[in-house]
This record gives C-alpha cells, sequence and structure tokens, in this order.
C-alpha cells in the first residue's frame, strides 16, 4: 500500500491512526465561573464547545487541526537534525585536533627549553 506524503500523522508518533472530536461541555471551566459568578458562571463550561480536537489512537496526543505533520515535515525536521548533529561531531574532531597541536607544541617548547639550559 503506497502511503499519501499529505496525509496527515500525529506530530508526536508518526501514527495515522487518528479520531476528530468537538469539545463537550466542560466541568472544570463550569467550577471555575461558578466560583467566580455564581450560578450564571457555570456556563462558562460550555465556552470552546465547538472547536475540534483531534486525538492520535496510537499515543493519545491531542493537537488542533493545522498542527498536524505530514511524512514531508518529519524528513525535513530530520535533514535538519541530521545536519546539525554532523556539525556537533566536525566540532569535536576540531576540538581534538587543538588539543593534540597544542600538546605538541608544549612538548616541542619543553625539549627546546631544555636544550637551551643544558648547553
Amino acid at each position: 500500500m503506497e502511503k499519501n506524503s499529505l496525509e496527515i500523522i500525529c506530530p508526536m508518533c508518526k501514527s495515522a491512526s487518528l479520531s476528530a472530536n468537538k469539545e463537550n461541555f466542560s466541568q472544570t471551566r463550569a467550577a471555575i465561573g461558578a466560583a467566580a459568578f455564581g450560578a450564571q458562571g457555570m456556563l462558562y463550561g460550555l465556552g470552546g464547545s465547538n472547536n475540534v480536537v483531534i486525538t492520535c489512537l496510537a499515543c493519545g496526543y491531542n493537537f488542533k487541526p493545522g498542527e498536524g505533520a505530514t511524512e514531508t515535515d518529519f524528513e525535513a525536521k530530520n535533514k535538519i537534525a541530521k545536519q546539525k548533529v554532523e556539525q556537533v561531531e566536525r566540532r569535536k574532531q576540531n576540538r581534538k585536533l587543538v588539543v593534540f597541536l597544542m600538546l605538541m607544541a608544549i612538548a616541542i617548547f619543553i625539549i627546546w627549553l631544555y636544550n637551551s639550559i643544558v648547553v
């Protein structure tokens, strides 16, 4: 089966098993509204009930429409991550080379100093 590169997938686990649902009445919001404004504040629990939430069935991650990812998004992120890893490796190699050259210079200086004192 061929994968469509524009298929929306979970931005966390890359799973295509997604479920889209509307938000329901929020008891937490209703309690906050009731505490702040009394009985009329309980209507605050209905706020945001028309929003759509997408849930990944594999990992349980919730995200809004437009926050999903595609395979090309992951490929681009992986390419950037590989470039950063290569830069870090090059820096490590350069540091090792600099340390080696400094040790060699110190050794040559010590040999020169010893020869100048002894002679």
